[in-house]
């Protein structure tokens, strides 16, 4: 799904941070089958490409394997090792980002929830009956 993180990996590179994105109309269709590929923007180096449901995993999966971890070849400069380092980061933000919007409903549901509480303890009777039931909708 269009938002999604990822770890991505293209042949040639290192396993990289990335997330779904919707492909510009103007690209080529991706490669057969077309449910097997999705299409990425990789952090840090703002690159995309098609990647493979095989060559993907989500980032949550190897987030303590690869956050921070020097899976760059020895050879590598010190820019793709800053790059990499600084795809890191945006995935970590990305990913606390989305916790925060995904939390923000639930939060604001809990909130209403010990708002009627309140009502509920102080009306008491008839009037405890109307908040549960407002709190519920």
């Amino acid at each position: 799904a269009v938002g999604t993180l990822l770890w991505a990996k293209v042949r040639g590179f290192p396993t990289w941070p990335a997330a779904v994105e919707a492909p510009p109309p103007e690209l080529l269709p991706p490669p057969a089958p077309a449910n097997a590929h999705a299409f990425v923007r990789f952090f840090a180096t703002k690159d995309a490409a098609w990647v493979a449901a095989a060559d993907a995993a989500p980032f949550a999966d190897r987030r303590d394997e690869l956050v921070g971890a020097n899976v760059l070849k020895k050879t590598s400069k010190g820019t793709l090792r800053a790059k990499y380092k600084q795809a890191c980061d945006e995935i970590v933000a990305a990913a606390a980002n989305a916790a925060a919007v995904e939390e923000a409903p639930k939060a604001k549901r809990r909130g209403k929830a010990a708002e009627a509480s309140v009502v509920v303890h102080k009306a008491g009777g008839l009037m405890a009956m109307k908040a549960k039931k407002a709190a519920a909708e």
